[in-house]
């Protein structure tokens, strides 16, 4: 399934929205990353389209893994919601808790609950599926983490420091969830533990 999936982050001006976007497009994935056209936001679109891609920093190891630059390559960010929306097949929102139902509510307005891809929260930290089906419908699938899988950092606009991957974290899957949606949180989240 590989580099067929197409990785839709909405939030990559936020710490783990940056770990995200520089894991998955270092791993070959297309990944469309989303930012609100915020003062913030858009200084993190500005920095990453000057350079065509970011810094991913990581400290010594035992993976042996190094510091380098990131190539967007095939992948991008945008400010483009509905762009981003249309064109994923899973959808991670790495905000806390609070900002979910807000960023459900800006995803619906340009018609997610029409293509029915499932959304991960990570991390969730509450009972948000209840709410979120209140939106999208009853039953709209669901990925809910216990935690964010990275210990994160976002120093500059343009970088994303990774201190590590956590590893064992949970998921529970909710909501009308097929094989597919499975198979791809197996792949993208090989960590966890899946209830």
């Amino acid at each position: 399934m590989t580099n067929k999936v197409t990785i839709g982050i909405y939030g990559i001006s936020s710490q783990s929205g940056r770990a995200f976007l520089a894991d998955y497009v270092d791993k070959g994935y297309n990944v469309i990353g989303y930012t609100r056209p915020t003062i913030h936001g858009n200084q993190v679109l500005d920095a990453i389209h000057n350079i065509g891609g970011l810094y991913l920093e990581r400290p010594e190891n035992s993976n042996h893994e190094q510091s380098k630059f990131i190539s967007l390559g095939k992948s991008c960010v945008t400010a483009d919601l509905e762009y981003m929306v249309s064109n994923s097949d899973i959808i991670i929102i790495p905000l806390p808790s609070t900002a979910h139902i807000n960023a459900v509510e800006e995803m619906n307005k340009v018609g997610l609950w029409k293509r029915r891809v499932p959304i991960v929260l990570a991390p969730s930290r509450s009972m948000a599926s209840p709410y979120i089906w209140q939106e999208l419908g009853e039953r709209y699938p669901i990925i809910c983490f216990s935690t964010c899988p990275y210990s994160c950092k976002a120093p500059k606009p343009e970088v994303s420091l990774i201190k590590r991957r956590k590893r064992t974290y949970v998921a529970t899957l909710e909501g009308d969830i097929n094989r597919r949606h499975v198979e791809m949180v197996q792949e993208l989240f090989p960590q966890a533990a899946l209830s």
